[in-house]
């Protein structure tokens, strides 16, 4: 506003003013303005102080302030919605952009568009809906169309109507829509709707095709949907589907879509595959209703329907639909059992038997007889019992193995034995622990678990390493013997709140924790899938436990600890067992196993699904009958169970994975203070001794000392340490008053180069040192007021 403009009046009919005014709208209101109006006019901006006001005068009083046309210091201001508009764009407006048309298409309220206008109809079309007109394709131009906010109004404008009708041929005659199609659709937008409602128009009538459809071979009809004429669904095969789609209609297509695949699950449960392949996308909420019907018909998921469901939009940024499909889906059988004699063959065969088996169990869907690939496999583990003891990379004893060789290191190891671990389930507890600690496994292998596969044979002896008729029943006593340790250095949490409540000692060496959880699950749910379930949040809190005893190890070790993660068995889940009808004892219940302490009969022998498992070959204390497939005993019953005992790949092959061991230890030497703290004339004398307490030499470093809070350090390096050597330092600091008390706080700092060029590792602790028995202790006061006299 101009400094001499004192008054502004402005007539706005259209309401189109958006600054701060005083409005005029009576005769009341008229008799105040003139009043503050005459007062303005009069002041002398010299001895006065004048504020510049604005009124808004009502259409009725606009002639009453006519009189002011030409005074000094008042302006007018008469506004109107092409007056505005041209001074945003800067150019005139054409005689078809009327002053109700910028007002209905709220033309004032967007923004201004790029660059100069010359061509009014397509910036105003562009402006209006943007994205529209230079759409590269046919589901871009009617996603935007649908998104934009127009006024029904347009559609009676031809100058803009054209570049619409222009632009929808365009990218129709790209994707291959017949021109008359083409124009038949284009002819709909020309005639009745404006852009955004024939594109929802016409969106949705596409995305409901597979609804509207009424013929009995369709099961996901659904009545109360009219999606237009018989010709006009026949147009819509032509326009492609768009998804996602504008908010609105998205979340309406997707609950219509929801209900009548609700519906088609009531009416017609075995018609999953004809409903999945007349879907053409991942609607919000389908993957729900689909987890539900192939819960209740596991078998229902096809390979052509599993790769339908692959190929639909939206499938990729789903992780439930992923999920869904991938665990549902058929899977590829792996080849026959190939033995010990290739170990690159077994490893690869383990994983791909694990995803086997996890589809075949979510579908219920075993496989018998020569099509199982894991035929002959328990056959094969009788016929070469010296695995589980005596195989150099396979054994159980390879878990022993380890924690012994990592504590010959000095590092602390965190072993984790985690019941019932199949190698099936495996792999998702590794995601989580791998996520938690911020590390990949750095080592992981199968091994074979003592068999039978029961907690009596198998806890102890896969923890210590000893054979089955070796263990002696008391485990904290059974680890201090195998890996030669004092009682402060070991820890063994007995059960899942124990653990909890563990608390780190400094002293710890080896943290043994036994998760029986899992197993426990076992018995208290039949269904495979409600056991998966289970293991998200089982397996979670384990991995937090992890990075909990991590991170405490860390802070006492300056280093991570070794982490071991193994099982002692796996388990199974197949139909249960009843008792026999030839005369044999079949297993009943779980596990898969029983103790005989007589002769064993010609039922159990002739029978093709026991094996019999000799206490002296196998290192037992008793005999057992076991299952040898997954379907055991001489007769079975309809239903499954999760059960383990038997001779099966997923109850004898335990998986185990450890974390941490490419990392280097870092050796620290033992600090002690010999002759104590001497003060003398505000200094402190602290000797330091360092000790070399392991059997290799100690890298060269430096050692920085300070008096806890004071803020100031001394420094000193010391050299490379041999084995049971020691170096003596001496600090002098800055001490201005004696301490309290009989100790003194001082903070220790070392830093030693780490191995492999990793840098620089350092620790800082804190020390209570024994002050220096001394007759007198001086200070820099006490000489001064002696050199007084």
């Amino acid at each position: 506003m101009a400094k001499d403009i004192r008054v502004t009046l402005v007539f706005d009919p259209f309401g189109i003013w958006s600054e701060s005014a005083d409005l005029v709208r009576d005769v009341r209101d008229e008799l105040e303005a003139f009043r503050q109006i005459e007062d303005l006019l009069r002041r002398d901006d010299r001895f006065e102080t004048v504020t510049p006001k604005t009124f808004l005068v009502h259409p009725e009083c606009w002639e009453h302030f006519q009189s002011y046309r030409g005074v000094c210091g008042v302006l007018f201001h008469e506004l109107t919605p092409r007056r505005q508009l041209a001074e945003r764009l800067g150019g005139k407006l054409p005689d078809w952009l009327t002053d109700q048309r910028i007002l209905d298409w709220r033309l004032l309220r967007r923004g201004v568009p790029r660059g100069p206008v010359e061509d009014w109809p397509a910036v105003l079309a562009e402006w209006l809906a943007p994205g529209v007109i230079d759409a590269d394709s046919l589901d871009a131009w009617l996603f935007h169309a649908a998104a934009a906010d127009v006024a029904p109004s347009v559609k009676d404008c031809m100058p803009v109507m054209q570049p619409f009708r222009d632009s929808f041929l365009r990218v129709a005659g790209q994707v291959g829509v017949p021109k008359e199609m083409g124009e038949q659709l284009a002819a709909d937008l020309d005639d009745r709707l404006d852009p955004a409602s024939f594109a929802t128009r016409w969106l949705r009538c596409r995305a409901l095709r597979p609804l509207a459809d009424v013929s009995a071979q369709n099961p996901l009809r659904a009545p109360g949907i009219h999606v237009g004429s018989p010709q006009q669904r026949a147009l819509a095969r032509s326009i492609p589907l768009v998804f996602p789609l504008p908010s609105a209609l998205h979340a309406e297509i997707s609950g219509l879509t929801r209900q009548a695949v609700h519906n088609a699950r009531i009416e017609n449960p075995e018609a999953f595959e004809r409903v999945v392949l007349r879907l053409e996308a991942w609607w919000p909420g389908l993957v729900e209703e689909l987890k539900v019907w192939v819960a209740m018909h596991p078998r229902s998921m096809s390979r052509a329907a599993a790769d339908h469901l692959r190929g639909l939009p939206g499938f990729e940024e789903d992780d439930m639909a992923r999920r869904l499909v991938h665990e549902y889906a058929p899977a590829e059988g792996p080849p026959a059992w190939p033995g010990l004699d290739d170990p690159v063959a077994f490893d690869a065969w383990i994983p791909a038997y694990a995803r086997f088996l996890r589809s075949s169990f979510l579908r219920r869907d075993l496989l018998c007889g020569a099509e199982d690939p894991a035929e002959g496999f328990g056959r094969w583990l009788k016929d070469h019992e010296t695995v589980s003891f005596a195989h150099p990379e396979r054994s159980y004893n390879v878990v022993a193995r380890r924690v012994q060789a990592s504590l010959a290191k000095g590092r602390a190891v965190i072993l984790v034995l985690m019941d019932a671990l199949a190698i099936h389930v495996a792999s998702s507890l590794a995601d989580y622990v791998t996520d938690r600690l911020g590390a990949e496994p750095s080592w992981a292998s199968y091994l074979f678990a003592p068999v039978p596969t029961i907690t009596a044979v198998c806890k102890e002896a896969v923890l210590t390493g000893v054979t089955p008729d070796r263990a002696c029943g008391r485990l904290p006593q059974a680890l201090l013997r195998a890996y030669r340790l004092d009682a402060s250095e070991l820890q063994v949490s007995a059960n899942w709140e124990d653990a909890e409540r563990t608390a780190l000692r400094p002293s710890t060496r080896l943290l043994v924790h036994r998760d029986n959880r899992l197993d426990d699950r076992l018995h208290q749910t039949a269904s495979y899938a409600s056991l998966l379930e289970d293991c998200a949040g089982l397996f979670a809190r384990t991995a937090a436990l992890l990075a909990r005893w991590v991170d405490d190890f860390r802070c006492v070790n300056q280093s991570a600890p070794i982490v071991l993660l193994t099982a002692d068995h796996g388990f199974t889940y197949g139909p249960p067992p009843d008792h026999g009808r030839d005369g044999g004892e079949g297993i009943v219940g779980a596990p898969r196993c029983i103790e005989i302490d007589r002769d064993v009969g010609k039922a159990e022998l002739d029978d093709p699904s026991l094996t019999v498992l000799d206490r002296v070959r196998f290192h037992l204390p008793k005999s057992f009958l076991a299952a040898r497939g997954r379907r055991f005993g001489s007769n079975t019953t309809t239903g499954s169970t999760l059960a383990h005992g038997g001779l099966s790949p997923e109850e004898v092959v335990i998986p185990v994975l450890e974390w941490f061991g490419d990392e280097d230890m870092v050796c620290w030497p033992n600090v002690t203070f010999p002759d104590g703290a001497e003060f003398n004339r505000n200094r402190c004398l602290l000797p330091v001794l360092l000790n070399n307490p392991y059997s290799r030499p100690l890298s060269a470093g430096s050692v920085s000392v300070g008096i806890s809070g004071s803020g100031r350090c001394e420094e000193c390096s010391f050299r490379s340490l041999e084995p049971g050597g020691g170096q003596r330092l001496s600090f002098q600091l800055a001490a201005e008053n004696l301490p309290d008390g009989e100790k003194l706080a001082v903070d220790v700092t070392i830093r030693i180069h780490a191995a492999r060029g990793r840098g620089e590792s350092f620790q800082t602790r804190q020390y209570l040192v024994e002050r220096a028995k001394r007759l007198v202790e001086r200070t820099v006061e006490q000489d001064d007021f002696e050199a007084m006299f």
